[in-house]
Formats: C-alpha cells, structure tokens, sequence
C-alpha cells in the first residue's frame, strides 16, 4: 500500500500546477481509481486540515492522505511522493532557466498553465461545497456556509486582511453557527 501511494503522490507532484488545491480532485480521481475508499466528508476535512496547517497544502494533503489510508508508512510514502518530482524539477529548471527563460516557448506554455490552473482550484472548490451541502437544493440549510464562503471571498478581495485572520474567523463562526 504505501509503494502505491508513493506512485499515486510522485504521479501527482509532476502534474499538480497551481499548488496543493489543485491537487484535490486529482487525489481523488488516483485513489479512486486505486481502489481506495474515501466518503466526501473524509476528503473535506482532509482538504480544510491540509490548508490551516502550516507548511505547503500539497505536502500537508499527502500527509493527511497517507495518515488515513496507511499510518506511518502511508505518511512517508505520500510525503517523499508529491515532494521528490519538485525536487527533481526545480534542479533541472536551475540548471536551465538562463538558456530556457527568454524562449517564447517557455514563456507561451507559462501563460497559458495560468487559466488552468485558476480552473482546477475553482473546480476542486466548487466540487467540495457540493459534495459538503454547501451548495445543495436545501438553500435553508447551505445558506449560512455560502454567506461565510462570500463574505470570506469579498474581504479577501477588498481589505488586505491576512488569510489566517479569516481562517480563525471561520472557525468562531463555525462555533457559534453550526
């Protein structure tokens, strides 16, 4: 099991652009299709534990991931997975970039890699609220996690609060909502 989670995280820290978000809906679509078993709770509170830890989310998601299919084992196996292909890139990008950084080519596949990754984040947290009730046909039941979700979105886009303030924030409300 963990040999496979290596393979599952070292396949996904090659083609995770955009950071650990992006990563979500891969893990689950590798795993799945892997035969491991994961509710969309599990998931969720995987994905929320991953992004209030401290450190990178695709680290903090493979070691959640690993924890909860393997113990220990699964924890190394996943972690030393979605790190060694960042390694091995960015020795390889340090070792190039002076000849590869002016070439028009590097510079158009760059460009367009931005759009998609703002789609796969959208899409990995679109698909959580959905899978979460967020975004349910009880509007009565989704609506306090929407309003906190725009108000979130909205001082994040118009203050310069810090994240975390609104991490902590979130989970007061939570407290005192749900």
């Amino acid at each position: 099991m963990a040999l496979t989670l290596f393979l599952i995280f070292f396949k996904l820290g090659f083609f995770s652009f955009g950071g650990g978000y992006t990563m979500i809906p891969l893990v689950e679509q590798e795993l799945l299709a892997r035969g491991f078993e994961l509710s969309p709770q599990v998931i969720a509170n995987t994905a929320a534990i991953a992004g209030v830890a401290p450190g990178p989310v695709g680290i903090n998601l493979a070691i959640a991931f690993g924890h909860e299919l393997a113990g220990l084992p699964g924890v190394l196996a996943a972690a030393l997975g979605v790190m060694l292909p960042s390694l091995i890139l960015v020795l390889i990008v340090a070792f190039f970039f002076k000849a590869v950084a002016k070439s028009v080519y590097f510079r158009g596949m760059m460009t367009g890699l931005k759009p998609f990754v703002v789609g796969i984040t959208l899409y990995a947290a679109l698909n959580m609220a959905l899978k979460n009730g967020m975004l349910s046909t009880e509007w009565a039941r989704s609506l306090p996690s929407f309003a906190i979700a725009a108000v979130s979105f909205v001082l994040l886009l118009k203050t310069k609060l810090h994240p975390i303030v609104l991490i902590a924030g979130g989970a007061v409300v939570g407290l005192l909502v749900f």
